[in-house]
């Protein structure tokens, strides 16, 4: 889909969709999906400082599980509006 108001915006959304087919994304994911995992044992945290880092961490883990579903959605969003 092509929109003739904003081909800026569909180039970032373009590379981005590329990255996510790449095996290297995958990976990353994968990483990041036992990262989280880990994370969520809090049982270990020593202390309330420790219990408040790791809710950071499991934070910005989190913000990137949800990166590429949120990228693709805000496409369609683009596209549809493109329609119009």
């Amino acid at each position: 889909m092509s929109n003739p108001q904003d081909p800026e915006l569909e180039r970032y959304y373009n590379s981005l969709i590329d990255i996510f087919l790449t095996e290297g994304w995958k990976t990353l994911l994968e990483d990041f999906t036992q990262t989280e995992e880990t994370l969520r044992d809090l049982v270990t945290c020593k202390d309330e400082k420790e219990l408040h880092y790791r809710q950071g961490q499991l934070d910005m883990v989190g913000k990137l599980l949800r990166f590429e579903e949120g990228i693709k959605n805000s496409y369609e969003d683009f596209v549809n509006d493109s329609r119009l």
